[in-house]
């Protein structure tokens, strides 16, 4: 006669004093790997150096060795919103955003497209769907589901 098998628990080897040992030395494992971390990131954090930026050009440089380039970054050409209705054409399509503060109030707009119409005055399309109307004489702001406000020139900062 055949003496049936006993079935095998999996864990039943880890059992007592083995059990303590794997959980104590699973938990030393992930403990070791968290200082790893931790050193890495701060020796990640420790390699940052100060730059400083070139006033033409936009190029970054480390302060102590000047010959050395950090980085390179856009030029940017700021113009006030009064100056728009006179600028070129090619000016007009490279602006990217629109900033103004009016009443105490910061806006900013990313521009989506900008065209200048026959009367002189430059239609400003925001992404949000903004339209900015400027003239030499005021602004327009018809934001989507809104009415419009018109602001006179004098009353709106960074123009």
């Amino acid at each position: 006669v055949e003496k049936p098998r006993r079935r095998l628990r999996p864990l039943q080897f880890f059992a007592g004093r083995r059990l303590c040992l794997l959980v104590a030395s699973s938990v030393l494992a992930v403990l070791i790997f968290l200082v790893f971390v931790g050193v890495f990131a701060a020796l990640a954090m420790q390699g940052e150096r100060a730059v400083s930026a070139e006033a033409a050009g936009g190029l970054l440089r480390l302060p102590l060795q000047q010959e050395r380039i950090a980085g390179v970054g856009m030029a940017v050409h700021t113009h006030g919103l009064l100056s728009y209705p006179s600028l070129p054409l090619e000016d007009l399509r490279r602006v990217q955003d629109v900033v103004f503060k009016a009443h105490g109030t910061f806006f900013y707009y990313r521009v989506a497209s900008v065209s200048k119409r026959m009367d002189g005055s430059v239609q400003v399309a925001a992404e949000d769907g903004t339209l900015l109307t400027l003239t030499p004489a005021r602004l327009t702001i018809e934001p989507p589901y809104e009415p419009a406000r018109m602001l006179p020139i004098a009353e709106v900062e960074g123009a």
